[in-house]
């Protein structure tokens, strides 16, 4: 193979990679995300009803919580996430800003007081 067409190989997959990087950040990537409710002392919130607004969106989302207090979310961006907890006749609202760094890792938790 000649060097120029080396060069041109490189230089396309290097604009590939790029552009798609590029893209990412532009369209803003969405992650997929664990969310823990917990309470003031640690304790799990297990099996209740948790509703999730996000910052940019009106839709609100409901989950129930496993027996560990998770959850998962799907396709979330970096920003601020509302759960609202409804206890009986009482909802219990938090509201907590998600970097990016945070989506990465996965695991997220809301503590509920």
């Amino acid at each position: 193979m000649k060097k120029n067409t080396v060069i041109i190989i490189v230089t396309i997959g290097a604009v590939l990679i790029l552009g798609g990087v590029m893209t990412g950040v532009l369209l803003g990537v969405k992650y997929d995300a664990t969310i823990q409710c917990v309470d003031a002392n640690g304790n799990v919130i297990a099996n209740a009803e948790i509703r999730v607004t996000e910052s940019r969106k009106d839709i609100t989302s409901i989950y129930t919580t496993d027996a560990q207090g998770k959850f998962k979310l799907k396709r979330i961006k970096p920003g601020k996430l509302t759960l609202c907890l409804i206890n009986g006749e009482n909802t219990i609202k938090v509201q907590q800003k998600i970097t990016r760094k945070e989506l990465i890792s996965g695991n997220i938790v809301f503590i509920f007081e």
